[in-house]
């Protein structure tokens, strides 16, 4: 029952990595085209609960754009 809790812990410790890395990219993405992210829609990207969205908010933050359109979109 220990290894089954650890195995557990070890997959959401490595999904909530792939989300925070996820996260990061986006504002990378944004602060590259767009020089600047308003903190709003900095705060409204930790919000963001799965790794579904993030991924699709990725690919919409490389062609947005502004970086209005995209804090509007979330």
């Amino acid at each position: 029952m220990a290894a089954s809790i650890q195995a557990r812990e070890y997959a959401e410790g490595r999904q909530e990595g792939r989300m925070a890395m996820l996260r990061e990219g986006i504002l990378d993405i944004l602060e590259a085209r767009f020089k600047s992210v308003p903190y709003d829609v900095r705060e409204n990207i930790q919000k963001i609960p799965t790794e579904v969205r993030l991924r699709k908010l990725i690919r919409q933050a490389a062609v947005v754009e502004s970086v209005e359109t995209f804090g509007s979109a979330l």
